[in-house]
């Protein structure tokens, strides 16, 4: 069953999650172009066999990369990202052989390995414009993935705002939307807040009904939060 898909438009790729398994697909193989072309017949290839429970993709320091976690034990989640070659996707495709009946062999030539790292019960990952967001039992965990430095979000050691994270240890985080340059929503199953500046809350200006320049705590009008739309913001 097919979990998840992205399209690689700059290179070419249609990245397939299904039963586990990380596939990547030549575009052209499954919508040629042009009448005759090399990759219309290709064959997809395995970025990862088996086990991997999601991925995402985006750009990061100008690479492009596919990052997909696959757990170890029960606990600690493994994440690899990988980033796709360009040479290797458009280069003539090779004839097949050298396998059992013909079949290619199971390791990936379009991408190659950049980085990897582990965090404890990680559900879901997201793009940021320098770093990385891991959604987590924690809360949301940012991550530089070129020193693996972190912070995570609500910080639990803020003696001014213990009752935040009292409520976020009792939810589930589900994602996380850009409403400025400067600020985010964070949305977890049951309510929506925002940290203000550099991680400085102001409770004093609430808005339940998401009104008012400034946003701490944006409450779902029901018990559980399954999609929001702030207009202030033009996030939907």
């Amino acid at each position: 069953m097919v979990t998840q898909c992205a399209i690689l438009e700059d290179f070419g790729l249609f990245i397939v999650l299904a039963d586990k398994v990380l596939y990547a697909y030549h575009l052209e193989a499954l919508v040629p172009t042009t009448p005759g072309s090399i990759h219309a017949s290709q064959t997809p290839q395995r970025i990862h066999g088996k086990d991997v429970h999601f991925f995402s993709v985006g750009v990061l320091h100008q690479r492009t990369l596919v990052i997909y976690m696959k757990k170890r034990g029960n606990n600690d989640c493994v994440f690899n990202a990988v980033e796709p070659v360009i040479d290797k996707i458009n280069e003539r495709p090779k004839a097949s052989g050298g396998g059992l009946l013909g079949l290619k062999k199971n390791k990936t030539e379009w991408f190659r390995h950049y980085k990897d790292f582990s965090i404890p019960d990680a559900h879901d990952l997201i793009f940021l414009k320098a770093k990385i967001a891991v959604l987590c039992a924690k809360g949301f965990m940012i991550m530089d993935l070129i020193d693996y430095k972190s912070v995570t979000i609500p910080q639990r050691d803020d003696p001014n705002f213990p009752y935040l994270a009292k409520r976020c240890d009792s939810c589930r985080p589900l994602g996380m939307f850009r409403s400025s340059d400067e600020e985010f929503l964070l949305c977890y199953d049951e309510f929506v807040w925002t940290p203000i500046g550099t991680n400085t809350a102001m409770p004093n200006r609430v808005a339940p009904n998401g009104e008012g320049s400034y946003l701490y705590y944006l409450f779902a009008p029901s018990s559980r939060v399954t999609g929001f739309w702030v207009k202030e913001y033009g996030i939907s």
